[in-house]
């Protein structure tokens, strides 16, 4: 479930459960991409703007968007519900 955090890549049904958004997925999979290759995050902003990917705000994407991306466990498949962690969802 969502606990009501909304997460770049994924939107929530009607239970409140994470989907996978598949445009936004192709951002995040790009980004992870870009890190694996060692890019530079200059060079993976410019990827998201040129895309017209922007954050919740309107806003482009900063150096600190980036490394809350990479480091965000739900990327992997985990998210915290209650006192337990899920390992379920993928991007």
């Amino acid at each position: 479930m969502s606990n009501g955090v909304n997460v770049f890549g994924y939107n929530c049904d009607e239970n409140d459960c994470y989907i996978i958004n598949e445009y936004e997925a192709k951002a995040v999979r790009k980004i992870f991409e870009m890190v694996i290759e060692c890019l530079p995050d200059a060079e993976i902003l410019n990827w998201l703007k040129v895309n017209g990917y922007k954050n919740t705000r309107g806003n482009y994407y900063t150096k600190s968007a980036i490394y809350r991306f990479i480091k965000n466990r739900k990327y992997i498949g985990e998210y915290k519900y209650a006192d337990g962690v899920i390992r379920e969802v993928y991007l």
